[in-house]
């Protein structure tokens, strides 16, 4: 009797310490390794993976989005966000990908380190201040049109605040499309913990309904995207350090 029970317990030890380490194993990448835990999370359906990666993380690549504030009469203005073009700067120069229309667009620039808007949001100038002289183009929007400046010069004469990057800060739940149909919002997890698997989450809304029909569109690792939509309200691109997505929407 005392053998028998004595070979239980040194059975029942090697079971628990299988289990054990067998929980170790499957715990350890999903505590330590929070891209191998969202792969899991979108391999079970936990969460939402309905976007379409275009660049990895490492691409020299920007996303290019113009805001428009709206005012609205006795409450606070909103914003507008569009994506415009991906700025690529593949093999030392310097293409847009316009995401509304069927073109590329080549800069006379090897790089930029300055994107600024005009007052009414139809032109978009880039600046190059690599050099002694710096170097700018500006690039009208709805044509595609290039004008570079004269070298040094980096204030075209049309109104605009034209030192003043057009900004990367991310949008939180105002991302309002450019015909006031949807709303995208970066969302994260309430009361102040963090989700088990990624970031933060891509939603969209109808506008002005915002807690109704919420759409989950994605599920990310990494800093706040940058957000836009297409002109056409088909689809919203967004972009951060691991990468650059497009999720379409209608």
């Amino acid at each position: 009797m005392t053998a028998s029970f004595g070979r239980e317990q040194r059975l029942a030890r090697r079971i628990a310490l299988v289990v054990f380490i067998l929980v170790v194993a499957i715990a350890t990448p999903l505590i330590f390794l929070p891209q191998f835990r969202l792969d899991v999370g979108y391999r079970l359906g936990l969460v939402p993976d309905h976007a379409t990666r275009l660049y990895g993380s490492g691409a020299p690549v920007e996303l290019v989005v113009v805001t428009q504030d709206v005012p609205v009469h006795l409450s606070t203005p909103y914003k507008r966000y569009t994506a415009v073009y991906i700025a690529d700067r593949t093999g030392g120069s310097v293409v847009l990908h316009d995401l509304n229309r069927p073109r590329d667009i080549t800069l006379p620039l090897s790089t930029y380190d300055l994107i600024a808007a005009s007052s009414d949001r139809t032109k978009l100038l880039f600046v190059d201040h690599s050099s002694a002289e710096p170097q700018a183009v500006l690039v009208t929007i709805a044509t595609g049109a290039v004008q570079p400046l004269p070298p040094g010069d980096t204030k075209p004469d049309i109104p605009g605040n034209w030192g003043t990057d057009i900004g990367q800060s991310a949008m939180d739940c105002d991302g309002v499309s450019p015909h006031d149909t949807f709303v995208a919002c970066i969302q994260h997890a309430r009361g102040g913990t963090r989700y088990i698997f990624g970031s933060w989450e891509l939603q969209v809304a109808p506008f002005g309904q915002p807690n109704t029909h919420v759409r989950r569109l994605f599920r990310g690792l990494g800093s706040d995207p940058i957000a836009g939509w297409t002109s056409d309200e088909s689809a919203i691109y967004f972009w951060n350090e691991n990468g650059l997505w497009r999720a379409d929407v209608k």
